[in-house]
């Protein structure tokens, strides 16, 4: 294997990590990862987005949500690594923060489908009624644009089944 040519190699041990992750050796490659980034202590953005992603699915969601946080230091423009930071902080209770790091997409990518479907969906889950209609707002939004049909239509379908009165006509653009 690539660690045994090259033990000392960060990309070595990241690439093992993702072997392995893909394995579903979620320990093997948590370990791997760990490894990789003690060789590299300023590590690239997506070995510390591989490890988040690692640790979510391990259910280890604060670690996760820090990990991702950790890659944005390294990329703190790249809405993915936002987008991935954020929905670490959903999975974690944090919505309020997911909201903000959603924000923080949004304001250099303002029309960014992934982020303003994440926003609509933290907001439809939140129970509020005046995020409910922010929520219907951005997936009409997203239906306009041709961005993300499938899954914004799915998300007023949803609201519209629970009785959001405003998600029907959103759905009829």
């Amino acid at each position: 294997s690539a660690v045994d040519l090259q033990p000392t190699s960060a990309e070595a041990w990241r690439a093992f990590g993702m072997v392995r992750q893909h394995q579903g050796h979620l320990k093997e490659a948590r370990a791997a990862l760990i490894h990789a980034l003690s060789l590299n202590p300023q590590p690239p953005n997506h070995c510390r987005r591989q490890l988040g992603w690692i640790l979510r699915d391990m259910g280890q969601i604060e670690e996760s949500a820090e990990q991702f946080r950790r890659a944005t230091e390294s990329a703190p423009h790249d809405p993915t690594t936002l987008c991935e930071l954020a929905d670490a902080q959903a999975l974690a209770a944090s919505t309020c923060e997911a909201l903000r790091t959603l924000e923080r997409v949004l304001t250099r990518n303002p029309s960014w489908p992934q982020a303003l479907l994440r926003k609509a969906t933290l907001l439809r889950d939140s129970g509020a009624p005046e995020q409910h209609t922010q929520a219907v707002d951005l997936c009409a939004r997203l239906l306009r644009q041709h961005s993300a049909t499938e899954e914004a239509a799915g998300v007023l379908m949803e609201m519209a089944a629970v009785g959001h009165a405003e998600a029907g006509p959103a759905l009829r653009l």
